[in-house]
């Protein structure tokens, strides 16, 4: 039986040489824009259009994978102060979202959170990917509607603390709510709803490493509810 570290290694391995290889293609393929560029009909730019779109896909996919390969790497622990954290993280995604139904959105999220030993660099980024798809996924086109997210954080029997990221947003379908942590799972179109379906795989993994449990669940407004049981 393969090992769980052998796996992320051979994870690594794959990711780094395919994106070799995938460079290669993109700068060639750049250079051969360039030099027809002039000989080109319009049916002729779209296709190489095509090959650029899908080499910059294919380039976020493999930069993602090498994200979850390193995961596992140790790293230095220290108390977190989630407060801080969080509020941070929700100060930086909110101003990549400058639409018009940001505008009166509604933050809740409480006061005091438990102060845990852990991974800093982990926490930051399975914040940035929860807070972010929270944005994300607002319904479009939806007029009266605001977006609002709700954190809530509650104490647990044996010494553990759940927190839950609740929106208001699209949500999921009963069918695809469990599949939502396989790699590169999407179930929105991808011109609606930018992205390439690993947020909430690095999520998952995130919270394995930390010996917790994730969970996900519909929210009480008809989005999604993403929890993450930890101990003390």
């Amino acid at each position: 039986m393969i090992e769980e570290q052998e796996l992320d290694d051979l994870a690594y391995g794959i990711s780094h040489d395919i994106g070799g290889c995938l460079r290669g293609i993109i700068s060639f393929s750049e250079m051969l824009h360039k030099r027809l560029a002039y000989k080109l009909d319009d049916k002729e730019n779209y296709w190489f259009q095509l090959l650029q779109d899908n080499n910059n896909k294919a380039q976020l996919m493999i930069n993602s994978l090498l994200i979850y390969s390193r995961l596992h790497q140790s790293k230095s622990q220290t108390n977190i102060n989630l407060s801080r954290l969080i509020q941070q993280i929700f100060k930086e995604v909110k101003q990549k979202y400058q639409g018009d139904i940001y505008k009166n959105m509604e933050i809740s999220m409480p006061t005091h959170f438990p102060v845990f030993t852990g991974i800093e660099e982990h926490w930051r980024l399975y914040y940035t990917y929860i807070i972010d798809n929270a944005f994300l996924y607002q319904p479009k086109n939806s007029p009266g509607h605001t977006p609002k997210i709700w954190v809530h954080c509650s104490e647990q029997p044996e010494s553990k603390f759940k927190i839950t990221v609740e929106d208001n947003g699209i949500g999921v379908s009963d069918q695809q709510l469990g599949k939502l942590i396989r790699p590169f799972m999407r179930e929105q179109s991808e011109k609606d709803y930018p992205g390439i379906g690993m947020g909430l795989t690095l999520c998952a993994r995130i919270v394995q490493l930390n010996k917790g449990v994730i969970e996900l669940d519909h929210s009480s407004t008809g989005g999604l509810a993403v929890s993450c049981t930890l101990t003390m």
